[in-house]
């Protein structure tokens, strides 16, 4: 084992490397970044290296089976996650090697390594026994088996991803003894599950996509290599070149000033790769240095082909088109290889596989050293061989290359298969993805936002989404006399070249995995001239590719305009990138320059661009996507962000269901630094808080404050909420569910997992008397921690209030702020607290009990109960209205203001009604009226909290409030009610309805039975404007506005064509 892993094979496997000269710490750390990623590879080990936090816990690779501090428990079966080529099976190297030289672990008495692309080779059945002797023949003079089971031994699984096992561990039979013979595959899922060999330890390695293979339940601790980090990239590079400093640093400002390249470098075999590269640039002076995947990678394998040439013909050639003719045939077939098992997604290979694509496996292994520089041949502990490419990135380049070579020799078989149905004309695929973009099984919740010429551009795409694609570069024959069940593509004439392009693009933004993102930069990079200069001798001759670029640009910029996924358009900045246009990066960093965001709006792709530029700032300290000028779907596109911050402030931003799962997969990785969580306001439901709950009960989650208020929720979140405030890995302290329908069953529920909360806030939850008694069961409890409770806007009356007084004076109760505006509280209640504040034992600090009717009686016990000159007591309006029940309590009279009143309009019913009628009203001359816009304001100013209904009838009318000092003269947008930042309006046109502030309008669903009546609810010190359809007493809400009211509000109304409003 020692002679097996003390040495470090960089590329050609008979250069050897002393481990201990090149090793580099791996940053490895506890626990791993949860939840289904679809993101190549690649961008997921960037977007680990940028949130690595001081919470994160590294750890030494011999380390690995010590519990964490805090822990105390025994650590038997070991996952380690990390992407390909990122040092799983190095680090495995290193722990052997330091066992094996007695370092580390000495407590183990054998150490067995059985790598995966070993093990898929055993086709018979085998006893564990017999399985490690046929890989250890040493262990062939042990004739008891049992001897080996009563050992301290560790196993250790390499290349999970590489199993072609099922590893069924439900159907699979129980197997416990080591000597009965099984298949593989029941041997395997017998040994994890502990029924074989039971004492042993277990270490199995993985690509993140194969982790979920082995339950969960039979893993005791989780970890993760993330490669390296900035300084250990710069530590591997000096390492390299250590007897050239100026070298190394030549080497390591180019990578820092190159972003893809620095990306790639936190991959241990790309910093080889990229070492490899440059070393021979800088070396001969050479005036291009790559700065490209496809460049470096095209270098590459110029490099290596030249190395064999010099090693076997003892030639040295300098013309890239010699090098490259001299292994045409070879290069080829390992394209041809790469390109058809990545569509498998096969990423290990056996002599079959081999043969199938025409490669001499003994000739290659003799004579083409360049084999050995991109391909690996392994002999395992079996004496079994198997191949791979270097890296999966290299398979990835290769693949592209076939690609392209398929193209320039009209390989129509291949180019059927890879194009398939998406051999379309570029009009046709647009329409299709704009349609898919736009569709209605997107869009979640209320309130997409439409402009209204954006209306008729839906209605336009529907029209698309429903015609036929008659635009297929097919036979006209095949289209007529085609079967209805048949899709097979039939391919006539070659496409053009940026049709290729175009059906790349959307086999990678199609893919569910990211899988094929990589390979579509390759084929972009390689589509370059420049890159064609470099392989002309490899491919025939093609036109230059020039003008398919430019097209193929246009098309991706398209695509990120258009196209949904956050994650997806993130990778079209990079294929951007590779083709050397880097536009919308620089535009983006042009906007973020101090003083240039004007009033400039941002396009989707530039948001686009813009996530990706805040993304590679490292953690920010707080995130809101509503202080960027864009569309709701720009916002949308920055949804990534929340992985790199420390506060996300998403509230009121129609949030989906897919883009929760996002942000709960921001909860669940240990990656991740979000503390703050702000998704107020958004039409969530409760199918999107089971994906929250999942985050927050996620060990990894570090999340501390979380805000749900108005999120349309139910008692049946509630079930799901409580486990996770429940889970001993729970950081939460401060929850907001205020303004949710969750009624008393559902603080019963929520009531059983309070032991941490801090504070609590349920104002306008449907909460009565008996969701007072859970609450105070909970505040009653040892266990408790809650300091502050807020109950405003609850209907809990005395009855309830009595409860909670009960529970004040009660030793274990914590409570220091108790908020019960609003709550129909009367100098009964009063009393209560009157006596729990007397106390010794009350902890409370803070009682606000506006907005009820204590009277004078009990405004006078209150303030005499407590003494301390630092409580505080809030009693503001003390008036028997206030024991209304619901918002009623703070309704208030209104009269139309006359002086205000467009000419169009006639007040009846006491001020009380507006009709919009043909003729003009010869009003006197006022600079208050509205001189061309048909509006009205009311005379009283809102102050507080106010309440007010209103009856429309007609086809336009809207109603809202307005800051005393909007423009009364023009027909612009600073005189229409909801179109300038001075006043909010909900407008009814042809019967929809938009909600309207500072020129955006946003369509609100009309409920199938919509009412005519409208009420409108201020609360100006939270900044709140609320509105509700009235029906029978029920209102249904529509929508809140959030705003810091700066001056004081005036009700207004805008009437036209014949419409009318009434005052309720």
């Amino acid at each position: 084992m020692k002679s097996r892993c003390e040495h470090l094979f960089e590329g050609n496997s008979r250069n050897e490397t002393p481990l201990k000269n090149i090793y580099t710490e791996l940053y490895i750390t506890a626990g791993e970044t949860e939840g289904v990623c679809n993101e190549h590879e690649v961008l997921q080990i960037e977007t680990a290296s940028r949130t690595c936090t001081s919470e994160d816990t590294p750890i030494n690779c011999n380390d690995i089976f010590k519990p964490l501090p805090g822990q105390n428990r025994i650590i038997t079966t070991v996952m380690t996650k990390g992407i390909a080529g990122i040092g799983k099976t190095v680090t495995v190297q290193k722990f052997i090697l330091d066992w094996a030289e007695g370092k580390a672990n000495q407590h183990l008495d054998f150490i067995f390594l059985l790598p995966f692309r070993e093990l898929n080779l055993f086709k018979k059945q085998s006893s564990l026994h017999s399985l490690l002797c046929g890989f250890y023949h040493e262990l062939g003079d042990i004739e008891d088996a049992n001897t080996i089971a009563g050992c301290q031994v560790l196993f250790i699984f390499d290349g999970l991803d590489e199993s072609r096992f099922a590893l069924d561990f439900n159907q699979n039979e129980t197997l416990f003894d080591i000597a009965e013979e099984a298949p593989i595959d029941v041997l395997l899922t017998n040994l994890i599950k502990g029924n074989l060999s039971p004492r042993a330890s277990l270490w199995i390695t993985s690509r993140p996509a194969a982790a979920n293979k082995i339950p969960r339940k039979n893993i005791t601790k989780m970890t993760e290599v993330r490669g390296f980090n900035d300084l250990q990239e710069e530590e591997y590079f000096r390492k390299r070149f250590c007897s050239d400093a100026k070298l190394a640093n030549r080497i390591i400002s180019h990578i820092k000033t190159t972003r893809s390249l620095n990306i790639m470098c936190h991959i241990p075999v790309f910093c080889w790769i990229t070492a490899t590269v440059l070393w021979e640039k800088f070396r001969d002076d050479c005036k291009e240095i790559p700065k490209t995947l496809s460049e470096m990678y095209t270098h590459f394998v110029l490099i290596q082909t030249n190395l064999k040439n010099q090693k076997y013909h003892n030639i040295e050639e300098t013309d890239a088109r010699r090098i490259l003719k001299s292994d045409k045939e070879i290069i080829l077939k390992l394209a041809k290889l790469a390109f058809e098992h990545l569509t498998k997604s096969n990423f290990i290979f056996y002599e079959k596989d081999l043969r199938e694509c025409g490669i001499d496996i003994k000739k290659v292994s003799v004579q083409s050293g360049l084999c050995t520089e991109i391909f690996k041949q392994e002999v395992g502990l079996y004496s079994k061989t198997v191949y791979c490419f270097l890296h999966l990135t290299i398979q990835e380049y290769f693949a592209a290359l076939y690609l392209l070579y398929c193209y320039t020799t009209d390989n129509m078989e291949v180019l059927k298969s890879f194009l398939n149905d998406t051999l379309v004309e570029e009009d046709s695929l647009l329409s299709k993805h704009v349609g898919y973009h736009l569709d209605a099984s997107q869009r979640d919740g209320p309130g997409e936002s439409l402009e209204s010429d954006q209306l008729e551009y839906c209605e336009e795409i529907s029209t698309l989404e429903e015609e036929p694609e008659e635009h297929c570069l097919l036979d006209d024959e095949a289209v007529e006399g085609s079967d209805s069940e048949s899709s097979e593509l039939v391919l006539h004439e070659k496409p053009a070249f940026h049709v290729l392009l175009k059906s790349a693009v959307l086999n990678a933004l199609e893919s569910e995995n990211g899988h094929l993102d990589i390979m579509l930069r390759f084929l972009l990079g390689l589509s370059l001239d420049s890159n064609q200069i470099l392989l002309q001798d490899l491919l025939p001759e093609m036109e230059s590719c020039a003008e398919s670029v430019e097209e193929t640009k246009k098309y991706i910029k398209e695509m990120l305009r258009y196209y949904k996924s956050p994650e997806r358009c993130i990778n079209l900045l990079f294929c951007l990138a590779e083709i050397n246009d880097n536009t919308l990066l620089e535009e983006v960093q042009a906007y973020l320059r101090p003083g240039n965001h004007g009033g400039k709006k941002l396009s989707p792709e530039q948001c686009t661009a813009l996530a990706y530029v805040l993304m590679s700032t490292g953690i920010l300290h707080e995130f809101d996507p509503k202080k960027y000028n864009t569309s709701e779907e720009g916002q949308w596109r920055m949804i990534p962000v929340v992985k790199c911050c420390i506060n996300a402030l998403l509230s009121n931003w129609n949030i989906t269901e897919k883009l929760c799962g996002v942000v709960a997969s921001a909860l669940k990785s240990s990656n991740f630094p979000l503390q703050k969580l702000d998704l107020s306001y958004n039409y969530l439901q409760n199918s999107s808080m089971d994906l929250i709950c999942a985050g927050l009960s996620s060990q990894h989650c570090k999340l501390k404050i979380l805000r749900l208020n108005r999120c349309n929720l139910t008692a049946e979140c509630c079930s799901a909420l409580e486990s996770a405030l429940s889970s001993d890995s729970s950081h939460l302290r401060d929850l907001d569910l205020s303004d949710n329908e969750l009624q008393d069953s559902g603080v019963k529920l929520l009531s059983a997992g309070l032991q941490k909360l801090e504070t609590l806030k349920l104002s306008s939850c449907g909460v009565t008397k008996e969701g007072c008694t859970s609450l105070a069961s909970a505040l009653r409890s040892n266990i408790s921690n809650l300091r502050e409770l807020d109950l405003s806007d609850n209907d809990l009356y005395d009855s309830g209030v009595k409860l909670l007084s009960a529970v004040l004076g009660n030793p274990h109760c914590k409570l220091e702020t108790l908020r019960l505006s609003g709550c129909i509280v009367s100098e009964e209640g009063c009393a209560s607290l009157t006596s729990a504040l007397r106390s010794n034992a009350s902890n409370l600090r803070e009682l606000d009990l506006s907005y009820n009717h204590p009277g004078d009686t009990g405004v006078r016990l209150l303030s005499a109960a407590r003494e301390d000159p630092h409580f505080i007591l809030n009693v503001e309006h003390n008036e028997e209205c206030y024991l209304k029940s619901g918002l009623k309590k703070y309704a208030c009279a209104l009269t139309l203001d006359p002086n205000t009143t467009h000419r169009k309009l006639s007040l009846s019913n006491s001020g009380r009604t507006v009709i919009c009628e043909a003729d003009d009203h010869p009003y006197c001359p006022h600079i208050e009226r509205f001189d061309d816009c048909p509006q009205v304001l009311c005379r009283e100013v809102l102050t507080g909290r106010c309440y007010w209904e209103a009856e429309w009838s007609g086809r336009a009318v809207s109603v809202g409030v307005a800051y005393k000092d909007m423009s009364r003269v023009g027909k612009g947008h600073d005189c229409l009610l909801g179109y300038n930042d001075k006043s909010w309006s909900l407008r009814l046109l042809k019967r929809r309805l938009y909600i309207c502030h500072n020129n955006t309008n946003k369509v609100i669903p009309v409920p199938s039975s919509c009412a005519d009546r409208v009420g409108v609810y201020l609360n100006s010190s939270q900044g709140t404007l609320s509105f509700y359809l009235v029906s029978s007493d029920t209102l249904t809400h529509l929508h809140t506005f959030h705003s810091t009211f700066t001056e004081p509000l005036y009700p207004a109304f805008s009437v036209n064509d014949y419409s009318s409003v009434s005052l309720c």
